[in-house]
């Protein structure tokens, strides 16, 4: 219909348990609860150099990360949602209680670009419906959305239990992931099926592609403002 719309979300802190559902600190979503886009509308979202620390909660009814960005099959909004600059990190947490992504990135186009992941998922992290237990979560388990076009880049993503970065089944894309710092100068733990911390992990079906990942930084870089590595 020729709508646009334009969100930036800039230098807040978020602090706490979110009491409601979704559990996350900020939430973009074509309808529902949060930033909510009209319908058919264009939209342009920019998150950036927030600090978002104990967002969300795997409690039931929950969606908890601390950045969701999503949509349903057959949501006729389009446009980019940009994550850059941002600060989140837990403490450690009870089981019932944990975190399953710090970004979960379902919908939409844009980049994930110097971001610092500390501790944001850990081992009592569970699986939610669209989503598994990783620092950043691409794409979606709902097979019958279309792939999300994102670059995953210059992030410093270091203690996060399961993987520092998940593909989901969806993804017939291979997104560039390049130049992230893995919590290790010998980059990520892994890459493919099994999963570990500070991972790369590939979700069935197995035309799930492999992200660019190489080269990855050798040394924490989201705060250097650096454009290669």
């Amino acid at each position: 219909n020729g709508e646009h719309s334009a969100v930036w979300i800039l230098r807040t802190a978020a602090n706490g348990d979110q009491s409601g559902v979704p559990g996350a600190c900020v939430f973009v979503s074509p309808t529902g609860q949060g930033v909510t886009v009209p319908a058919g509308a264009e939209t342009h979202v920019d998150i950036v150099n927030n600090k978002l620390e104990q967002c969300g909660t795997n409690l039931a009814g929950r969606i908890a990360n601390g950045i969701q960005v999503t949509g349903a099959v057959g949501d006729p909004t389009t446009g980019t949602v940009n994550i850059v600059g941002n600060t989140m990190q837990n403490t450690i947490r009870a089981a019932g209680a944990c975190n399953t992504a710090g970004i979960n990135y379902q919908f939409y186009s844009g980049r994930i670009e110097h971001n610092t992941f500390t501790n944001v998922v850990q081992g009592c992290a569970l699986d939610v419906a669209q989503a598994r237990p990783a620092a950043i979560w691409v794409g979606t388990r709902t097979l019958a959305l279309p792939p999300v076009q994102v670059t995953v880049r210059f992030n410093d993503i270091q203690g996060n239990a399961f993987a520092g970065l998940r593909i989901g089944g969806n993804q017939t894309i291979a997104i560039n992931a390049s130049c992230n710092y893995w919590g290790s100068a010998n980059g990520p733990s892994s890459v493919g099926s099994s999963t570990g911390t500070d991972a790369i992990v590939l979700e069935a079906p197995a035309m799930t592609p492999t992200p660019v990942y190489l080269p990855f930084a050798t040394a924490p870089i989201a705060g250097t403002g650096a454009t290669r590595c």
